[in-house]
């Protein structure tokens, strides 16, 4: 059964860790040559698997223009280790921090990238599951409040607020989100319009803009535009994607945090979602768990996608405008 829960406020945990890495005390200093000098600098623990039947965890670090790209350039590069089908679990960056240093036992396993030898292997046990994060987000290498564990496939729905607002909200995983987002749009009555809230944390400015696009009005043109521009959106930390009914002025969001989130003054659409929801296999809770409360964490964007300036020249080339405030 679709439950309502009462509203409740959270606090949103900062995304900048506050705290250093505890880095192995064995260390030497590693010193930048040229190539590397206006990089910045990435601790990677990555999980992938050895075979069919064990999974292993490894450590690299690497440089990279910014965290996508340095990530790009390991996943790269960990065939090299022996792993395949790798994904990100933590990340620190290392620059930021004086005299930042390597374990001396780290290997260099191609211009850019370093593997700290010794893998933590173990059996891969049957219909085991582990929550990946999305792509844009990841858990930093310092704890938080919970525990990582805590995050799952899982959602949770809100009673009417104070502006009469129903809230749902969910945290697919990285081999989740882009599927449901685009199967819930058979969810909501009309898929009328599309917005995209470009960040203030991306490189730091002062305000988030939201641009729209007055053409893109029909279902299949905003979806096409969404499916060829996943890099850009969906999957970038500093992106919130929103999708926009005129019923009951709901909104579909894939946010920054990377939240599948629906909105909406109509109590019907609400129930609605949530029941096609849960016909999908997905659980309701009252313990949520997210990146975005409780934990430090990292936005990033993929290497595929475009730097900020250029990601504002291809929304107007593409018919869209930041809506200013009058």
């Amino acid at each position: 059964m679709f439950v309502h829960l009462p509203i409740f406020r959270v606090t949103r945990q900062a995304s900048a860790p506050k705290r250093q890495l505890r880095i192995p005390p064995s260390v030497a200093n590693h010193i930048r040559d040229d190539s590397t000098m206006n990089k910045q600098f990435w601790y990677f623990l990555i999980h992938g698997l050895l075979g069919k039947r064990k999974g292993a965890y490894a450590n690299f670090y690497s440089y990279g223009e910014h965290l996508g790209d340095a990530l790009d350039l390991t996943l790269k590069n960990t065939s090299t280790v022996g792993l395949t089908d790798c994904d990100l679990i933590e990340a620190q960056r290392l620059d930021t921090f004086e005299n930042f240093e390597l374990p001396k036992e780290c290997e260099k396993i191609s211009k850019d990238v370093f593997f700290k030898p010794g893998l933590s292997i173990y059996k891969i046990k049957k219909n085991e599951e582990n929550y990946i994060y999305p792509t844009g987000i990841v858990k930093s290498s310092d704890d938080g409040e919970y525990d990582a564990e805590l995050i799952k496939n899982q959602f949770v729905a809100y009673s009417k607020d104070a502006n009469g607002i129903y809230t749902f909200l969910m945290t697919p995983d990285k081999y989740l989100i882009e599927d449901l987002f685009f199967k819930s749009f058979d969810f909501i009555p009309s898929v009328d319009s599309v917005a995209l809230f470009i960040e203030a944390e991306w490189d730091n400015e002062e305000s988030t803009e939201l641009w729209i696009n007055k053409s893109l009005t029909e279902r299949q043109p905003i979806i096409d535009f969404l499916i060829n521009n996943i890099p850009k959106t969906i999957n970038n930390g500093y992106v919130s994607t929103v999708v926009c009914c005129a019923k009951g002025e709901t909104n579909l969001v894939i946010d920054s945090h990377k939240h599948l989130k629906l909105t909406t003054k109509d109590e019907s659409v609400f129930n609605n979602f949530g029941k096609n929801i849960m016909d999908l296999g997905y659980q309701q809770t009252q313990d949520f768990y997210s990146l975005e409360y409780g934990y430090y964490h990292w936005h990033y964007r993929p290497a595929d996608s475009l730097d900020k300036m250029n990601f504002r020249e291809y929304l107007t080339k593409n018919g869209f405008e930041i809506l200013k405030n009058e």
